[in-house]
């Protein structure tokens, strides 16, 4: 099925664009379908280079743009192109050309910042909750007009609430882990295709560094004393890098047990809980210890 897919997409130019168009829109009503539209950006940009890429980008954007203003909903256009589509390519840019992914999960960062910074640059450094408040109040309201929602005053202030203060730290660490997981589809999609085997490999050579564990920590710590919104909503970035090692950890340590994809999947699952920060400590400590190398010595 993934090698089918990843056939057609390759085939020609507009088996792409009608595919990247085609998801986006399906993912109006199932989510995950986002991926597969940013996927296969991600694997023309991989495969053909970042102006491929680009230009698919913009074919897709403008045929998006006229098939949704006969509907009158051009603003769906606009939201696929900045969340779905523009995110990927630089990422897909530097995998190209460096051939490592924690690399591109790094530059994914820098990229998740400079978002983060332009927000707090167009609120003039004001604090986001209180812009966005009014916002998402009239959103709930809506909801519970609309009854799709049914819950008491209270409840509505707390939830208001808590948007309001985490909605920007949220939507940037969903745009980061959506970039990176479409990402990881196109990246695996290339290797069906050209290079059985290379994105495992790839995988779970994932490995940050010593002077970023303490980067990140240092950030992360200034963040706990100085309270800075600002740095709430970038400190949270950091931990990123280090799940996506810690899976790389996990993953070498499956294959070299070979254990049951059962176990894989119960790992994804459990991601869904606190053992996820297990896992970023296994990906911090990784850095000093090599568990990786210490697989392939006991082996």
């Amino acid at each position: 099925m993934n090698r089918a897919l990843a056939l057609f997409v390759m085939r020609h130019q507009i088996n792409s664009i009608s595919l990247i168009i085609a998801f986006a829109i399906a993912s109006l009503i199932f989510s995950p379908f986002s991926l597969l539209s940013s996927g296969i950006v991600a694997l023309n940009s991989l495969r053909k280079g970042l102006k491929q890429g680009l230009l698919l980008v913009i074919i897709s954007f403008a045929v998006t743009l006229l098939l949704m203003g006969i509907t009158q909903n051009s603003i769906l256009a606009i939201l696929f192109l900045g969340l779905f589509w523009l995110p990927v390519l630089l990422p897909a840019w530097v995998l190209r050309k460096t051939e490592n992914l924690a690399m591109a999960l790094v530059v994914t960062l820098v990229f998740g910042v400079i978002v983060v910074s332009g927000v707090f640059i167009a609120f003039s450094g004001a604090d986001p909750a209180s812009v966005l408040q009014p916002y998402i109040t009239q959103f709930i309201q809506q909801l519970e007009s609309q009854q799709a929602l049914n819950i008491t005053s209270k409840e509505q202030e707390y939830i208001i609430a808590f948007l309001a203060k985490t909605g920007l730290e949220l939507f940037v660490t969903i745009i980061y882990l959506h970039t990176i997981l479409a990402l990881v589809i196109g990246r695996w999609w290339q290797a069906i295709l050209f290079n059985k085997g290379g994105f495992q490999k790839e995988f779970h050579q994932i490995s940050m560094s010593k002077s970023w564990v303490f980067l990140s920590s240092l950030i992360l710590g200034i963040t706990f004393f100085v309270k800075s919104p600002y740095l709430f909503a970038v400190s949270s970035l950091f931990i990123f890098p280090f799940l996506f090692q810690g899976l790389s950890v996990m993953h070498a340590f499956l294959k070299k047990n070979k254990r049951a994809p059962i176990f894989l999947t119960l790992l994804y699952l459990m991601l869904l809980t606190q053992f996820s920060f297990f896992i970023v400590l296994i990906g911090i400590i990784d850095n000093w210890l090599h568990f990786r190398a210490r697989f392939n010595t006991l082996a």
